[in-house]
């Protein structure tokens, strides 16, 4: 009796399984967007190539309208420097962030970084491979994708408080979704177990295994038993370990939630810690962009109707990684 309920249980997961799958593949194959298109694991998406994107953002004031430009390869454009063989070669992995989402080209922390080093004297180009809602996991194969065209000199990478969640732009894959479950069927009807068990056995779930889903609060992604930090510290060990090996150093900068106000009631000091522990383990260096901010307005520093930053505060995030950059490039 036993060996037949066993049986009957596997081939329900194996049924469901199936059956979320090809939910899955209808789902990707039905997707479309404005601004990105898909593509193979593990980037997922990227940005459309030859973009002129038009992107209104409302606001008090009226609708602030700009336009988002990308190349023949899909990366935000912005002014280009005359390359020489002797050009030192600066490359930033982001996401929104590094992108750019509500300011113009030239307003993007990579491009403002560009300006200020060469107006130090510096030859140098700065590669902007920033893609609105990219993770961690996502900007290690952007590396690994773009290295070899790039052949960067140094690497930046704008570490964000959402960096260790899943992909959510795009239809997310069951196989990653479930990834930390054993089984798919029984997560989804883990609630009503755990009802039910609550009642019965005095407050102690069946079910433990969590499926992976976007949280409104990032701190839940840095919760000790949570794989979603693990994932992200891991991928920054991955871009640590490749660019060593090729004699690049990696530069990675916390970027605060231009949400949050800078003061005391700000929520994520634990994600600022928790990251700069990461690159003091790794050996690689981390610099806490927080304090360039702390005790501002942050009307003063965001877009309003949107909560990434303004251009003003892009400015300053590239004048302190200018300061970082500019004795490794000399």
């Amino acid at each position: 009796m036993s060996v037949s309920v066993a049986l009957g249980l596997l081939a329900a997961e194996f049924v469901f399984r199936a059956h979320l799958r090809s939910e899955y593949a209808s789902a990707l194959a039905a997707w479309t967007n404005d601004l990105y298109r898909l593509l193979p694991p593990g980037r997922y998406y990227g940005c459309l190539p030859n973009l002129a994107y038009q992107a209104t953002i409302p606001q008090e004031t009226g609708p602030l309208r700009l336009t988002y430009h990308t190349d023949a390869d899909g990366w935000r454009i912005q002014p280009r420097a005359t390359a020489t063989p002797q050009t030192r070669r600066v490359l930033c992995l982001g996401d929104s962030y590094t992108f750019g989402l509500a300011v113009a080209d030239d307003q993007t922390y990579p491009c403002h970084l560009q300006g200020l080093l060469r107006a130090r004297g510096l030859d140098v180009e700065v590669f902007n491979r920033g893609v609105p809602g990219y993770n961690t996991v996502q900007e290690h194969d952007t590396l690994i994708e773009v290295f070899d065209t790039v052949s960067p000199h140094v690497v930046l990478l704008g570490y964000v408080m959402n960096d260790a969640e899943p992909v959510m732009t795009v239809p997310l894959s069951p196989d990653l979704r479930f990834e930390d479950c054993r089984s798919w069927l029984l997560e989804v009807v883990r609630p009503k177990i755990n009802a039910v068990a609550r009642w019965l056995v005095a407050d102690q779930p069946l079910c433990s295994a969590r499926q992976a889903e976007l949280v409104l609060d990032y701190r839940e992604s840095f919760a000790p038993n949570s794989r979603k930090w693990r994932r992200s510290r891991d991928a920054l060990s991955a871009i640590h370990a490749f660019l060593r090996v090729r004699g690049v150093p990696l530069l990675v900068f916390i970027q605060p939630a231009f949400t949050e106000r800078f003061d005391d009631t700000y929520r994520f000091f634990l994600l600022h810690e928790r990251v700069a522990e990461w690159g003091e383990r790794g050996g690689y260096p981390t610099f806490d962009l927080l304090p360039l901010f702390w005790g501002e307005q942050r009307a003063d520093l965001w877009v309003e109707g949107d909560g990434h930053p303004g251009g003003a505060a892009q400015r300053r995030m590239a004048v302190a990684m200018a300061d970082q950059v500019e004795p490794l490039l000399r």
